[in-house]
């Protein structure tokens, strides 16, 4: 898989910021040993787009784990949701759990979207 730093071209590099995010995120969730340097690595290619910024937030929340993450993972939710971006909105509230994993479903469906495997 390229790093998202090789998306140079015309032709691909307007799609850089979102394969980091989701070439960072992949790698928190498949818990490879560079998840926390791929994190690093996307935030600074977000081009200052908010929707990809708190996909990789939802990432480091995951990275971190325990009630820090799950208030970046919050936080995340929050800017999805007023942004408008309801898969990733519900995709965050399916990882959040409990009550907050149930609207996520609910969402996906409405959306219809696949139900989400979850936790990893």
């Amino acid at each position: 898989m390229d790093a998202p730093e090789a998306f140079r071209n015309h032709y691909n590099g307007m799609w850089r910021a979102w394969y980091a995010s989701a070439w960072a995120e992949a790698a928190v969730v498949a818990d490879l040993p560079d998840a926390a340097d791929r994190v690093e690595r996307a935030g600074r290619l977000t081009g200052d787009n908010p929707v990809v910024e708190a996909v990789l937030a939802r990432a480091a929340g995951l990275l971190v784990g325990g009630e820090a993450g799950r208030a970046r993972l919050a936080a995340a939710a929050t800017s999805l949701h007023a942004l408008g971006a309801r898969y990733h909105w519900a995709r965050t509230l399916v990882m959040l759990g409990g009550d907050d994993r149930e609207r996520g479903e609910q969402e996906l469906a409405a959306l219809g979207a696949s139900p989400m495997p979850w936790p990893r």
